[in-house]
């Protein structure tokens, strides 16, 4: 399966980004900012989590990247 794929905008990249980053800061919030473990889950898991959820879920509700392709980063 390959990394890249023209399916995703930046604007569901972006939104999903800040849901993660959001979640995660709560999540330690709830832990103090002492520990990044809560729940015995590193506090990053449920940031990932959250941004592949939101991430899949924006993909079918916004417009794919037209005519971008692998091959346009790659050089010959």
């Amino acid at each position: 399966m390959p990394l890249f794929t023209n399916r995703v905008s930046k604007i569901p990249a972006g939104i999903a980004t800040i849901a993660g980053i959001a979640l995660t800061t709560y999540v330690l919030y709830l832990g103090h900012f002492k520990l990044a473990v809560y729940n015995g889950v590193w506090a990053g898991l449920y940031g990932i989590a959250i941004e592949i959820v939101v991430l899949l879920i924006l993909t079918f509700l916004f417009k794919p990247m037209a005519n971008i392709s692998l091959d346009d980063y790659l050089d010959d």
